[in-house]
């Protein structure tokens, strides 16, 4: 009984690291101290929730506001332990990212002594032992803080969880925002970067310095270039920059990595909301007109094929995507593609040692017109369980080679290895992928494999195992056999994920 009143006691910040310390003496790789264990094998990077959340999700955290507007201001006009730490465990409840626009309001329109408030804000920003209560303390610090906090934000700004945060209170601490901004940029590349980079885009495009580093570096980050590839083109006036005569190397990089990315598409704006697509595009086509870079061609690829994809032209078409000029565009990178020595500098790259460069001679290969098929079977030969190589391969609408590939998967893969059980598992190694992609491309195609099907299973992996049954749906009960009849028993038997177990169970009255 005691145990629950000394719980309640003990104040929760106390006898654990410091978020902070953990902060400046973060390496680029090691966890916070609160981090929880990973579950299945599923650890979301740095700062995702936060933004995700923010970016697709509508967040309001006005229902809980009350209760913890009013904790705040007992511990500001108090300053108690027992008020600290209801606080705190309130924080610890409410996620910071969902109640940062609440908070912040209901603080600005009370009458609160503002540098009791940031008192509260540096103490949580320094002495809390969990991520949320830190967070609170930068976004109040966004609203009371002062120069004197600017080191405190900086050294939050450079970890991703936090940056998005610590960049809204660089606003009020920093007496030079964009230069505290750009410095920061060019340390965190994750979730982090995503956030420096649109609140730099927002006030620094007039500065000719900024926009070279937008096209250069600023758009690159490790979520998706496609998050800031408009951003940076727009603010970078990427148009104008490709319209000279000639270009340096780190411009014509980093533009060739943001037209690939507005052509991706994804979940920011892309080439059907850039007004200046047609003129950037083409000016990238003359300066790669040469070229025999695999990078370089591959994107010259994604051009030509999104040129020639079936899709609803008419968002593209209102910034200047006519027919006409579609054509025009199209007919540049043909020439570009289809010349002798693109053809053998593809097939050299592939062969080659620089996996970057063979990634991207197969993205280029379909476009210029160059088979290399045999070539990543080979590879896969040598290197049986390099998982991407059976991804190339079972694409093919090859009924012989995607024969070829199978029975390349049931030679060389640890199918052993692989059958070692069912769990709730979400993510494995190379082989356990290389197994995926092949039973992916088997629905439909006219081909089964007991084998592979025998393996997945009995995989850990909940994805490989759905794929299995995948591939029972598509096929009939006489290409089983009975040995894949046999596990498929076992595995209804012994399946520990709902949604899996019901479509094996569904499986069964075929047998």
């Amino acid at each position: 009984m005691w145990e629950i009143f000394d719980r309640f006691r003990t104040k929760p910040w106390q006898g654990r690291p410091t978020i902070y310390s953990a902060v400046k003496a973060w390496d680029g790789s090691s966890d916070l101290p609160d981090e929880e264990p990973e579950q299945g094998g599923l650890r979301f990077s740095a700062g995702a929730l936060d933004n995700v959340g923010v970016r697709h999700f509508g967040l309001d955290g006005e229902p809980q506001m009350s209760r913890l507007f009013r904790a705040l201001e007992r511990v500001v006009t108090h300053g108690r332990d027992a008020d600290r730490t209801t606080l705190y465990r309130l924080m610890l409840q409410y996620d910071a990212v969902v109640h940062a626009g609440a908070l912040s309001a209901r603080v600005q329109a009370s009458s609160l002594d503002r540098e009791a408030v940031a008192e509260v804000a540096r103490w949580l920003a320094t002495e809390a032992a969990d991520r949320e209560p830190v967070k609170y303390g930068l976004i109040l610090l966004a609203l009371c803080g002062s120069p004197r906090d600017l080191d405190l934000v900086m050294t939050y700004a450079r970890h991703d969880e936090f940056t998005m945060h610590a960049v809204t209170a660089l606003e009020r601490v920093a007496e030079d925002v964009l230069a505290a901004e750009l410095a920061m940029a060019e340390q965190v590349r994750g979730w982090g970067k995503v956030s420096l980079v649109e609140r730099i885009v927002e006030h620094g495009s007039d500065r000719a310095d900024v926009r070279d580093w937008l096209l250069r570096r600023g758009f690159a980050n490790a979520v998706m270039d496609e998050y800031l590839a408009y951003a940076c083109a727009v603010a970078g006036r990427l148009h104008e920059a490709l319209a000279a005569d000639t270009i340096d190397a780190e411009l014509r990089q980093g533009a060739c990595a943001i037209v690939h990315a507005l052509i991706n598409g994804g979940p920011a704006e892309d080439m059907d909301d850039y007004d200046h697509g047609p003129a950037a595009v083409g000016h990238l086509l003359r300066h790669l007109a040469r070229t025999t870079e695999p990078r370089e061609l591959m994107v010259v690829a994604a051009i030509s094929s999104w040129l020639a994809s079936d899709r609803d032209w008419s968002a593209a078409e209102a910034r200047g995507w006519s027919a006409d000029v579609r054509a025009d565009i199209a007919s540049k990178t043909h020439a570009i593609l289809r010349r002798d020595e693109v053809a053998t500098r593809l097939r050299d790259a592939f062969r080659g040692d620089d996996r970057m460069e063979r990634f991207a001679a197969w993205e280029a290969a379909g476009e210029a017109e160059v088979d290399l098929w045999e070539d990543a079977f080979a590879l896969a030969q040598a290197e049986p369980e390099t998982y991407y190589l059976y991804q190339w391969l079972s694409r093919t609408k090859d009924p012989m080679r995607l024969r070829r590939t199978i029975t390349l998967a049931e030679q060389s893969l640890p199918l052993e290895e692989i059958a070692s059980g069912p769990a709730e598992e979400m993510f494995g190694g190379d082989a356990d992928m290389a197994l995926t992609f092949v039973l992916q491309a088997l629905p439909g195609s006219g081909q089964f494999s007991g084998p592979l099907v025998k393996a997945a299973l009995r995989s850990p992996l909940v994805n490989v195992r759905y794929r299995a049954t995948r591939v029972l749906e598509s096929t009939t009960r006489p290409e089983w056999g009975s040995d894949v009849v046999a596990t498929l028993l076992r595995a209804a038997a012994e399946e520990p994920d709902e949604d899996v177990k019901s479509a094996l169970e569904e499986l069964l009255p075929r047998i």
